[in-house]
């Protein structure tokens, strides 16, 4: 996978953008020898979403199986408000990543 600095991907992001989408590359962007994001076509995008779901729809249902006392809706409520760790709520919970964009 090429690399490219936050400099020389501004000045080159046209040519990137078109190898990313019609070559299937992809390409690292950093700052100050520091990887921060990669460029991925929308195929693969869409395939990441689609694992990330299936992961999620998998530690949903094993969620559903296990035994233990659920968190009323308040409760879980009282508890997002307060920021109270989530290391006591029950294993489905979500992971670090954010997806926000849905």
């Amino acid at each position: 996978m090429k690399r490219y600095s936050m400099h020389e991907a501004r000045k080159e992001l046209t040519d990137l953008v078109s190898r990313v989408a019609y070559g299937g590359e992809r390409i690292k962007i950093g700052r100050r020898n520091k990887d921060l994001a990669v460029l991925i076509s929308l195929e693969d995008a869409k395939l990441l979403e689609y694992l990330e779901d299936q992961a999620d729809v998998k530690a949903a249902r094993k969620a559903l199986k296990e035994d233990g006392p659920a968190i009323p809706w308040e409760e879980a409520k009282k508890q997002l408000r307060s920021g109270e760790s989530r290391r006591s709520w029950p294993t489905a919970s979500r992971s670090k990543r954010q997806r926000s964009s849905r």
